[in-house]
């Protein structure tokens, strides 16, 4: 029974170590890949007229990519159910140097990165003393509750900074960049 299992495995894990093989496209910050593309895998990245464009890798080349771009539009189907349509466009060649930015996919605590958790906050909390100053009776921009509002604005304003300032992209250049890396000579 060994001597069936040995060779069986051993071509098992032969064709396996070609799975990965052949060309490759890695995305790096710094020196510290990120993400990798193969022929076949799906990517998705904005050029530099802002232009997003989703797709399978066709053919990776030393200075650019072939890919065969996708589109995702609603249907109607034939019960009217809206669905999702997907159209396959002609393919097309793009060098590395027109490539703008990566998405940046799912990121833990999003909403304190971007400042919405501020803007929340520092708005319930001034709905809140506003509602709650003007129920009392109190001048709502009186001496002892101006302090709380301006606290209450300034607090959303950062918030306002950090949603404007926060970058959804990976901005290719200096920090983050493409390297191909070709397995064979292109014919």
């Amino acid at each position: 029974m060994q001597k069936i299992i040995l060779p069986i495995l051993y071509i098992v894990f032969t064709f396996s170590s070609y799975a990965q093989s052949g060309d490759m496209l890695l995305f790096k910050k710094n020196n510290y890949t990120l993400d990798r593309f193969y022929q076949g895998s799906f990517i998705s990245f904005q050029l530099n007229t802002k232009q997003w464009i989703s797709g399978y890798i066709k053919k990776i080349q030393t200075d650019s990519i072939t890919i065969i771009p996708i589109q995702e539009s609603p249907a109607v189907n034939f019960l009217g159910m809206i669905i999702t349509d997907t159209i396959i466009l002609n393919t097309i060649k793009i060098a590395f140097k027109n490539i703008y930015a990566f998405p940046k996919g799912h990121e833990k605590f999003s909403y304190v990165k971007n400042g919405s958790l501020l803007q929340i906050l520092s708005g319930g909390y001034l709905a809140l003393n506003l509602i709650n100053t003007a129920s009392s009776k109190d001048p709502v921009f009186g001496k002892d509750n101006i302090k709380n509002i301006s606290t209450a604005a300034g607090v959303f304003a950062a918030g306002t900074i950090l949603h404007v300032s926060h970058k959804s992209y990976f901005l290719i250049g200096k920090k983050y960049h493409l390297q191909s890396f070709i397995t064979k000579p292109s014919s």
